[in-house]
C-alpha cells in the first residue's frame, strides 16, 4: 500500500485538492504494477491510501512517482523501496555448450523466484540427473548455504560420457517443482580405444559378405577423429577365405567404414573376423560368430580302416563334401560302391542319403575284401558321376591258413634230388604269412625220400622252399602231399610229377 498526500508549498495538506494522480515506477519488470489514474474527491481531504495497489518485482531500490495529469509540477516520488526476491520457484542450470567425453567440467546452479530474481535466501537441497545414460559422474546432493546466496558453482564435478547433445537437471529434493535443466551440452567422443566389428550372423561358404568397422572410445562412442589403419584376420584358414586389405581411415569415414562384400569365409561352422590397428594393437575388435553354411556336394570322402583281414567285415564312413571340404549336410543323393579288389568281395548296395545323415553315413561292418595287398574303395553318386571319392589304401592281410599249395617240377629223374616249394594259403588263396605250423610229407611213390618235418617261422612268411630235399625212388607218375601235423585239414597235394 502507498499513501499519496497533496501538499501546498508550505507542506500543508491541500485538503481541497481534487486533481487526478498518475503513477509511474522505476521497476520495469514483468509483473510490476501501479494503480490506474485516480481523481481525488472531497472526502479524501487531500490524502488517499491505495491499499495493496502496488507491486514491485525487481530486487533492489525502487521508487513510485505520482504526478497530476494536468499540472505536471504537482508531483512526488517515494523514498527508496528495497525490493527483496521471493522464494525460489525454479533453478537455472548453466553448463558449457561443449564437453569431451570423460572430461570433468563445471556447472553453476542458480535458484530463482517466479520473477527470475536470484532467490538469495534459498537453502534447499539440489539433486542432479542427466540425459546421458552412460557411466557419468554427477555431484552428490547439495544443500545450499547462506553464503551461496542462491548461487553455487560445482567446479569440475560433472563428467558426461555419451557423445551427442546431453542436458543436466537440478531438482529440489523436497519441492520437485523447483527444478531446472541446462541447455544442451554437445559431448565429443574421446580417442579410439577399440573397434566394433559387425558382420552378418550367417554366411554361405565362398560367398562374399559385408563387414562394418567402427572405431570407438572407452565409452563406446564412435571416435569420429580416428585416422589409423586397420588390419584384418579371420579364424577361417581355408583356401579361398579372404578379408579386406589394410585400410587407413579418412576424415570422411568419421570413425566408421563399411567394407562391402570384401570378406569371404569357406569353412563351415562358427567363424569370426577381427580388425586390429596396425600401430596400437589394443585397438581391436572381433565380430560375433558368423555361422558359415556349406555348399552343395562336389565329392565324397571315403574313410575305411587302414588295415583289414581278408574275409572279415569292416566299417566305412562316407562323407559328402562341398568344394571347400565342408560336410554337405543337405546331400540326399545315392552312392554306389566299387573296389580295386577283384576277388569275391562284399560291398553294400546303393545307398540314398537321408536328411538325418546330414551328409555323413557310416556303413557298419558292410564291407569285406578278400585279396591281400593294398586295396581301395570308391563311392560314386549314381546321377552325378563327378561326385565321387576313393579311400586311402587299405592293407588287406591274409586270414589263417586253410590249405597248402605244393609246387614241384613237372618232370624229374628218379633217384635224383629236386626242389619243392610249400605255400600256406587262406581260404581266399592269399599267402598266409602268419602261418607257424609244422608240416609232414607223403607221396604216392612209396619209396620217395623226404626232408624232416618243418615248422614254419616268421622268416618263411608263409612260404618255404625245400631245396633238393625230395627224391622219387621209382619211375612213373607221382604226387607229393604236405599236411599240417596238428590240423590235418590244412593240406595240399602237388600236380603230377613224371619220374623218368
Amino acid at each position: 500500500s502507498i499513501t499519496v498526500t497533496a501538499e501546498d508549498l508550505y507542506n500543508n495538506v491541500a485538503t481541497s485538492y481534487l486533481g487526478t494522480a498518475h503513477f509511474t515506477k522505476t521497476d520495469a519488470g514483468a509483473g510490476s504494477a501501479v494503480p490506474a489514474d485516480y481523481t481525488f474527491v472531497a472526502g479524501d481531504a487531500g490524502v488517499h491510501t491505495f491499499a495493496n495497489a502496488f507491486t514491485l518485482v525487481t530486487p533492489g531500490s525502487r521508487t513510485i512517482t505520482a504526478t497530476d495529469t494536468v499540472t505536471g509540477t504537482i508531483t512526488g516520488t517515494s523514498a527508496n523501496i528495497t525490493v527483496s526476491a521471493g522464494a525460489a520457484t525454479h533453478f537455472v542450470v548453466a553448463a558449457p555448450s561443449t564437453a569431451n567425453a570423460g572430461t570433468a567440467f563445471s556447472v553453476t546452479v542458480t535458484a530463482y523466484d517466479q520473477y527470475n530474481n536470484v532467490a538469495a535466501g534459498y537453502l534447499g537441497t539440489a539433486h542432479f540427473t542427466t540425459t546421458d545414460p552412460g557411466a557419468v559422474t554427477l555431484p552428490a546432493n547439495y544443500t545450499f548455504g547462506a553464503g551461496d546466496a542462491g548461487v553455487h558453482t560445482f567446479t569440475n564435478l560433472f563428467k558426461l560420457v555419451t557423445s551427442g547433445v546431453q542436458t543436466i537437471t537440478a531438482t529440489d529434493t523436497v519441492t520437485g517443482s523447483i527444478t531446472g535443466t541446462s541447455a544442451g551440452t554437445t559431448v565429443s567422443p574421446g580417442v579410439a580405444t577399440h573397434f566394433v566389428v559387425s558382420g552378418p550372423p550367417t554366411a554361405t561358404a565362398g560367398t562374399a559378405f559385408t563387414v562394418t568397422v567402427a572405431a570407438e572410445d572407452q565409452y563406446n562412442n564412435v571416435a569420429t577423429g580416428y585416422l589409423g589403419t586397420a588390419h584384418f584376420t579371420k579364424t577361417d584358414a581355408g583356401a579361398g577365405s579372404a578379408v579386406p586389405a589394410n585400410y587407413t581411415f579418412v576424415a570422411g569415414d568419421a570413425g566408421v567404414h563399411i567394407f562391402v562384400n570384401a570378406s569371404t569365409l569357406v569353412t563351415a561352422g562358427a567363424q569370426t573376423v577381427t580388425a586390429t590397428d596396425t600401430v596400437t594393437g589394443s585397438i581391436t575388435g572381433t565380430t560375433g560368430n558368423i555361422t558359415v553354411s556349406p555348399l552343395a556336394a562336389t565329392h565324397f570322402v571315403v574313410t575305411p580302416p587302414g588295415a583289414a583281414t581278408a574275409g572279415t567285415a569292416f566299417s566305412v564312413t562316407v562323407t559328402a563334401e562341398d568344394q571347400y571340404n565342408n560336410v554337405a549336410t543337405s546331400y540326399l543323393g545315392t552312392a554306389h560302391f566299387t573296389t580295386t579288389d577283384l576277388g569275391a568281395v562284399t560291398l553294400p548296395a546303393n545307398y540314398t542319403f537321408v536328411a538325418g545323415d546330414a551328409g555323413v553315413h557310416v556303413f557298419s561292418s558292410a564291407f569285406t575284401l578278400v585279396t591281400s595287398g593294398n586295396r581301395t574303395i570308391t563311392a560314386t553318386d549314381t546321377v552325378t558321376g563327378s561326385i565321387t571319392g576313393t579311400s586311402g589304401t587299405i592293407v588287406v592281410s591274409a586270414g589263417v591258413a586253410t590249405h597248402f599249395v605244393v609246387s614241384a617240377p613237372a618232370t624229374v629223374v628218379h633217384a635224383n634230388s629236386f626242389t619243392v616249394t610249400v605255400t600256406a594259403e587262406d581260404q581266399y588263396n592269399n599267402v598266409a604269412t602268419g602261418y607257424r605250423g609244422t608240416v609232414k610229407y607223403t607221396s604216392t611213390d612209396g619209396t620217395f625220400t623226404k626232408p624232416a618235418n618243418h615248422t614254419f617261422s616268421a622268416a618263411d612268411n608263409g612260404v618255404h622252399t625245400f631245396s633238393n630235399a625230395f627224391q622219387l625212388g621209382n619211375a612213373g607218375t607221382w604226387t607229393i602231399t604236405v599236411t599240417d601235423t596238428v590240423t590235418s585239414a590244412i593240406t595240399g597235394t602237388s600236380a603230377n610229377i613224371v619220374a623218368s
